[in-house]
This record gives structure tokens, C-alpha cells and sequence, in this order.
């Protein structure tokens, strides 16, 4: 008997692309929801995205994108063109069956197909739909477009990344995409609840934008206290210190120190052996250690470079102290302690040239239902199942669907030119990547697949 998953008999439907929605639907996946994804043949976008087997994008490239495999992982695949009345008749069909509708088209992308809240709440009342946008569903920039990158600016995230008289710095690549998209999948548990509760269906107006104010709260109240906007400070915080990252032994191996008390500073000293200048009374105060912290930094980073970053993370966490090793992608592959946790999982992907890969799950364990992730669908793979079985269609009817262009088993032909990338050689002499384990299939114990 299988376990059960908490979000079992909940279907949702999901036209959706690039990040801030599909993670949040593959977390619902990852929960036991039927997720149905809604992908057009003219736009394969997420399916473009690196990395590809090799770093080589195959004859069918659009079923090899590591990306994809890991977004829509757990997710049907219906492909049907919205752009065509008929596909927009068929997508109003399947939302009378469905719990959900998510989308993170523009505002006037969902009003032109016609596939805005009030039109669809006429056809499922009890409907729970979320609409994630940049900047919302109203308001002056309701049309705009965005990626995480530029709502980094817009939030004043920007503003508060880099390192102390330079520009800004990103934080990470899709900060605000994976900050959204928890919060996305938070809306739609609680537009169910409400569902649930009231039998009455729940609009919910998802903002990146907003998303992204909300995560810098800290400084908003400075500037209503002050009246000033605080300075990039790199690795610096507020009040600890020492507070930064520090060199380590070997190649650009580093580890995070943050002390928070005069005590943990006195702890510290224990663990390096009370070295001489650790001794200087400028150091005896959390203030005067913050007034001091450029020599305070210096002096650590010389004691941190002679030791082995994993060594003094132990050291230092054995005494009570937050700190922690910076870790790149290999080296939380092969990470003991996620192992142990059973955090990775591994897929078996019916496209050949992908085979079995590892995977990220989730955050947080639910003791009753756990969840779980199996592989992404190929193009248009679910068309059969959403089309007949659950619409009730006829063979001769579909096959019709895909004579119209209605619906479609492979992305148009003016899709299928490959994305251009390089092979690993190529983009570690373009120091595009540090190093390349050509034997990673190996170490990870994964299926030979094909040669590198």
C-alpha cells in the first residue's frame, strides 16, 4: 500500500513558465496534487534552459533541458494551443474539473485569452485560481513584465546587496523567483482551505513585486527611523562581529563565521588557541569589535586560511558557534549529512540521453505524509489522458485537435532550432565553469547515460 499524500485528489491546472510558478506548483506535486501543465507549442521556453546532458542539446533538445526535468518534475504535460479559440474552449472544460488554475501570464496576456478570474469563476464557482504577475493585476504597471533580476531592483534588494562603495550585486540568480513562488504555493493551500471551509471559490492577485518589498522589511524601518537608507556593506552585518566569510585551505574554499555575543567571541578565542592578537582589548566588546572590524576580518581571515574549511566548521559548531562551509553544487551532491536525511532523490526519466539524475526535495518533513517527486513528462505526454479520459473525447476527435493545430505532440518546427551552449572543455577555458568531474556519472553512482 503506498503511502498517502497530503494533497491527494487535488488537481491543478497550471499554465505556467519559467520559476515563480512552477516551483511553486512542483511543491504541490511534490505533495500528491495532480498537476497539469498547459504548454504551448509555439513558446518552449523553459525547455531551452541549461544544462543539457554533456552540456549538448540532442535531436529532441526540448525533452533534455536539466531544467525542465527539475520544474516539472511530478507534472503532466498537456500541450494545447491557447491561442486558438478552440484551445481556450478546451482549457474552460478542464477547469470545471479542476481545484485550481494557477498562471503567470501578464494581466493583458489573461484578459486577451480571456482566462481572467471572473470568466472562469462563471464555469467553476468554487474555483481557486492564482495569477502571478510582476507587479499584480492592477495598478499602472499591471502590463509590465519582469524577472527575478529586475525585481531585485525594484524591491530595494538591490539597493542593499554589493559590497561597500561598488554597485549592486545580485543575491542569487532567482532570489525573488523561489521567494515568490513559496509564497505561491502558500496562497493556493490557504485559497483551499478557504474552499473547504466555505464552499466559496478565492481569487488570489500573487505580486512579485510585493513579494520582494515584504523580504526587506528591516530596512523600510530604517528609513522611518532615520530618514536614511542604509550603505552596502558586503558581508558585514549591523552589529556582530567578527561576521563575514573567510578563506580556507585549498582552491577557493571558504567558511561563515557570525558572532553574536561577547561570550561566542570568547569561545572563539578558545577554539584558535587564544592567539596574541586576539587578545587586544579593542576586541573585549561587541561594539568595539564592530568599530574594529576591518582589522578584526583581517586577522580572522589569516587564522581561517590555514584550515581546512569542513574541519574548523565542526570545531567551531562543537563549541556553540554559527558557522558553516560554502559549498558549491559537487560538494552538497555528495553532502553526509543530506544524505543521511534521504533530501535527494533520484528520477528515471523515460528520455534516454537524461536517464537518472538527483534531484533536491523538500524543505521540511511531514511525519504522515511525506511526498515525493518522480519525473517530468516529455512534450505533450498527457494529451491522451486529459483530452479522453478526463474530457471524454474521441480518438477521432483528437486526432483533429492535432490536424487543427489545436493540439500538439511536438513544439512547432520554428521552436526546434537548439539553444547554443558548449561543451565542458570549451567553458572551462572560458573559465565559464571552475572544474568539470568527467567521471561525476561514477561518483554519484548514476546510469552511464551517454559519453561525454
Amino acid at each position: 500500500m503506498s503511502t498517502p499524500r497530503a494533497l491527494e485528489g487535488v488537481r491543478v491546472l497550471a499554465a505556467e513558465d519559467f520559476l515563480v510558478l512552477p516551483w511553486a506548483s512542483m511543491l504541490l506535486g511534490d505533495l500528491g496534487a495532480e498537476v497539469i501543465r498547459i504548454e504551448g507549442p509555439s513558446r518552449v521556453v523553459s525547455r531551452r534552459f541549461v544544462p543539457f546532458p554533456e552540456s549538448e542539446p540532442g535531436p529532441q533538445w526540448w525533452e533534455e533541458s536539466g531544467t525542465h526535468h527539475l520544474w516539472y518534475r511530478n507534472k503532466r504535460s498537456a500541450a494545447i494551443n491557447l491561442q486558438s479559440p478552440r484551445g481556450r474552449s478546451l482549457l474552460q472544460e478542464l477547469v470545471k474539473l479542476s481545484d485550481v488554475v494557477a498562471s503567470n501570464f501578464r494581466a493583458d496576456v489573461t484578459q486577451r485569452l480571456g482566462l481572467e478570474y471572473e470568466v472562469l469563476r462563471r464555469v467553476k464557482p468554487d474555483l481557486v485560481m492564482v495569477n502571478v504577475t510582476g507587479f499584480g493585476q492592477t495598478g499602472p504597471w499591471r502590463t509590465y513584465g519582469a524577472f527575478a533580476r529586475t525585481i531585485d531592483g525594484f524591491t530595494g534588494l538591490s539597493h542593499l546587496t554589493g559590497y561597500a562603495g561598488g554597485p549592486p550585486v545580485r543575491a542569487n540568480p532567482s532570489f525573488m523567483d523561489m521567494t515568490g513562488a513559496l509564497n505561491n504555493a502558500q496562497a493556493i493551500l490557504l485559497g483551499l482551505l478557504h474552499r473547504d471551509a466555505t464552499g466559496q471559490g478565492i481569487h488570489v492577485d500573487a505580486s512579485m513585486y510585493e513579494t520582494g518589498i515584504t523580504a526587506i522589511g528591516p530596512a523600510l524601518l530604517e528609513a522611518q527611523r532615520t530618514g536614511a537608507s542604509s550603505p552596502r556593506s558586503g558581508n558585514q552585518q549591523d552589529w556582530m562581529a567578527p561576521h563575514g566569510c573567510y578563506p580556507c585551505r585549498g582552491d577557493d574554499r571558504w567558511v561563515v563565521i557570525a558572532v553574536d555575543s561577547d561570550d561566542a567571541w570568547r569561545r572563539l578565542r578558545g577554539v584558535m588557541a587564544e592567539p596574541d592578537w586576539a587578545q587586544d582589548p579593542r576586541f573585549d566588546s561587541t561594539l568595539g569589535r564592530w568599530e574594529h572590524r576591518e582589522e578584526l576580518d583581517g586577522e580572522m581571515g589569516a587564522w581561517t586560511a590555514t584550515q581546512d574549511a569542513g574541519d574548523v566548521f565542526h570545531l567551531l559548531q562543537e563549541a556553540g558557534l554559527a558557522a558553516g562551509p560554502v559549498l558549491d553544487g559537487r560538494d552538497l551532491l555528495l553532502d553526509r549529512h543530506l544524505q543521511v536525511r534521504g533530501f535527494f532523490e533520484r528520477h528515471d526519466s523515460a528520455v534516454q540521453r537524461v536517464g537518472t539524475r538527483v534531484y533536491p526535495g523538500r524543505p521540511y518533513r511531514l511525519s504522515r505524509t511525506p511526498g515525493g517527486s518522480g519525473p517530468a513528462a516529455t512534450f505533450g505526454a498527457d494529451n491522451d489522458y486529459v483530452l479522453r479520459e478526463l474530457l471524454g473525447l474521441s480518438e477521432r476527435e483528437v486526432d483533429a485537435l492535432i490536424a487543427e493545430g489545436v493540439v500538439a505532440t511536438a513544439p512547432d518546427a520554428g521552436e526546434r532550432e537548439p539553444p547554443e551552449t558548449q561543451r565542458p572543455r570549451d567553458l572551462l577555458r572560458r573559465h565559464a565553469i571552475q572544474r568539470h568531474d568527467p567521471d561525476y556519472r561514477e561518483v554519484l553512482g548514476l546510469d552511464e547515460g551517454p559519453e561525454a
